[in-house]
């Protein structure tokens, strides 16, 4: 670039107007609230192999101006990637025969979801536990929600009430379901409409703490990228899903986690080990990705490490991980007293 790097007020001012102008076209696109059926029929794979080619579309290995180390050059630093202590599995969840991964939480820490196929089918289970000190009761399926096809990827509302998770019942693709509270049931799921224009299925939904901005992964086995949609409000339509700019690399890219408001998530990522965890920051929601680092606290080498979860205090971070031979639930706890932007 010619001339002298921007001033920080006006990199920032400049980067507001870009979000703006892009909000303005996605508000634009909003309305009642669609839930037509999906016409992708492909089987939803349990578990995302990471080993082939995913869309050439930027990231720290596709140009974007991403940075594995620390910041786009001239750029915001924005806060410092969260650190945590060694993993743990949790042994009151995990079945020792049966693959266990996807972990969602409520806020209060008190309810968590979880794909398992510990029935003899893929399946969502819960768990609940009394206080964040106590050990988690004994998991149970979610009947309502469960069919004879695959259900993964759920994401919990911070107050328990809604459930977004992947299936691959007619039509393939995200639902979502409510209930009244947290002691009943949920009622029947709904299906999302979203546009896969790659051909490929849509799983791991994750959404920001407004619930307007959704993160998913869009492809096939292990040719997969990240994508957003966002909403005018809870009664509108999703969006088309776009790029989640800064991330795509040669490897697939799965299993989003938004941060809060969006500016910071947490993905998996296949172009390093096995499969790894990776953490990533942009200066506002639906701008490009300037900073992006490995979890390396809680990555194992030689395992696939996917689905994280961090809780809306920080405090802790869940996922699964197939480093004891089979795949598991594990957690971390926060070695930084105070976190966030």
């Amino acid at each position: 670039m010619l001339g002298s790097p921007l001033p920080w007020p006006a990199r920032s001012l400049l980067a507001l107007l870009a979000l703006a102008g892009r909000a303005g076209l996605a508000l634009a696109g909003c309305a009642e609230l669609s839930l037509a059926g999906c016409s992708e029929h492909a089987e939803v794979i349990a578990r995302e192999t990471t080993s082939g080619g995913g869309q050439a579309s930027g990231g720290v290995d596709g140009g974007t101006g991403a940075s594995a180390s620390g910041g786009q050059a001239g750029g915001d630093t924005g806060p410092s990637p969260p650190r945590f202590g060694v993993p743990r599995p949790l042994d009151d969840i995990n079945d020792p025969v049966a693959k266990d991964q996807d972990p969602t939480l409520t806020e209060d820490e008190l309810e968590i979801f979880f794909f398992s196929d510990r029935g003899g089918n893929a399946d969502l289970w819960r768990a609940t536990r009394t206080s964040t000190d106590a050990a988690w009761e004994a998991p149970t399926a979610v009947t309502e929600l469960n069919s004879d096809d695959i259900e993964q990827g759920p994401a919990v509302s911070r107050d328990g009430l809604r459930l977004w998770f992947s299936s691959s019942r007619d039509p393939v693709g995200v639902f979502v379901a409510a209930r009244p509270s947290r002691t009943e049931p949920f009622g029947a799921p709904e299906p999302i409409a979203i546009a896969a224009d790659s051909g490929g299925t849509v799983i791991a939904p994750s959404l920001d703490q407004a619930e307007l901005r959704m993160a998913v992964s869009i492809g096939t086995g292990d040719s997969r990228d990240l994508f957003e949609l966002v909403r005018a409000s809870h009664l509108g339509t999703w969006g088309a899903p776009a790029p989640l700019t800064g991330i795509a690399s040669e490897n697939a890219e799965s299993t989003p986690y938004l941060i809060d408001d969006g500016r910071e998530l947490l993905f998996h990522s296949g172009r390093s080990g096995a499969g790894d965890l990776y953490w990533a920051y942009r200066e506002a929601a639906g701008l490009p990705i300037v900073r992006l680092e490995p979890l390396s606290d809680i990555n194992d080498p030689a395992g696939f490490d996917s689905h994280p979860h961090l809780t809306v205090s920080r405090r802790q971070v869940y996922f699964g991980s197939d480093r004891s031979g089979g795949t598991d639930l594990y957690v971390a706890d926060s070695t930084q007293t105070a976190a966030g932007p």
